[in-house]
């Protein structure tokens, strides 16, 4: 009896401690918009006191005497989970050689954007967001510019976000393209158990000392592209995630992430483009068919041997059935 009191105290006192410990371990906080812009062409919009960071790229146009008169169309790209405008490096100069205004964004959370505790992270709210951001962009610009209908690019979690901003506004869009688009809540579990203050301590702890690290990121690359990943391509996520505040946001990521109800696709009568990586483990082919009733105008194009991220890995294939498309639908 007395060793199983001594066991009984043992016990309680490594709960005590696992429930303070957690607080005792540093996290880095939010420092606000940074003093030195990330990347030349580095843009930081606010609304309500959050702010996005956005890059933007003219057209590259021989012999044209404005930055963007001579555009053929305007182009929204919106990455995935993790992810952040450089996802997109090796798409954007195809793009802007072909005559397109370029805007990547980071969604709240990730790349350079606002970290924080109190974001909502809901598909809606993040649609509304970036409407307001392309009106700010828009009203800036000449009138036959401004007047130029939207070409929207989301890479999985960014697809659920580029689809809503389409039901949201469908007649402001030129066409709708989903790179591996995660639009469905279906299947994804509700942790209840992240309310509870040590335990959510202990997860934003491990994100920040073990989770976004060098290794790991590059064991997910791995796996998301279906091969080993560069030095190149592990710092271009790394670096953005280590961005200081990420991992306290992590806990209210997960509370407030919310997709949109594919019913709501149906409001988007325009033309829709599927890229997916035939090999994707991460959102399969298998999506396409919870997508394509509320889309039925939906084509696809199936990269072989690609990942869940053809737009890296296959670029050059990536680039050309997107101009193909573009071309078409502009």
């Amino acid at each position: 009896m007395k060793r199983f009191k001594q066991a009984l105290v043992i016990l309680l006192i490594i709960i005590v401690v696992l429930q303070i410990v957690p607080f005792f371990v540093p996290l880095s906080e939010y420092a606000g918009t940074p003093t030195i812009k990330p990347f030349e062409n580095s843009y930081f919009y606010e609304e309500n006191g959050e702010v996005v960071h956005y890059r933007l790229w003219p057209p590259v146009i021989v012999g044209s005497t404005s930055p963007y008169g001579d555009a053929v169309g305007k182009i929204l790209f919106v990455h995935g989970m993790g992810a952040s405008t450089s996802s997109f490096d090796s798409n954007i100069p195809a793009f802007t050689e072909a005559g397109y205004i370029v805007v990547a964004v980071d969604l709240p959370g990730f790349g350079y954007s606002i970290r924080g505790e109190n974001l909502d992270h809901s598909q809606q709210h993040r649609a509304e967001l970036l409407w307001k951001l392309l009106n700010t962009i828009d009203g800036s610009a000449e009138a036959s510019i401004a007047e130029m209908p939207w070409h929207l690019v989301g890479h999985s979690m960014g697809g659920g976000t580029v689809s809503t901003m389409a039901a949201q506004n469908p007649y402001r869009i030129a066409s709708l393209l989903l790179i591996d688009g995660a639009l469905s809540d279906a299947g994804r579990p509700e942790v209840p158990i992240l309310s509870y203050p040590p335990l959510a301590r202990w997860v934003m702890v491990a994100m920040e000392h073990v989770f976004i690290t060098e290794n790991r990121i590059e064991s997910l690359l791995k796996s998301a592209y279906g091969r080993k990943p560069t030095d190149l391509e592990v710092q271009r996520y790394l670096i953005p995630l280590q961005q200081p505040g990420t991992a306290r946001g992590a806990i209210n990521f997960v509370k407030t992430s919310k997709g949109t109800p594919l019913t709501e696709l149906t409001k988007y009568p325009g033309p829709v483009l599927a890229v997916w990586g035939a090999d994707d483990e991460w959102v399969p082919l298998s999506e396409l068919t919870a997508i394509t009733p509320f889309l039925p105008q939906l084509k696809t194009e199936i990269i072989s041997g690609a990942g869940h991220v053809p737009h890296e890995t296959h670029s050059d294939l990536f680039n050309e059935s997107v101009l193909k498309w573009l071309e078409i639908n502009r």
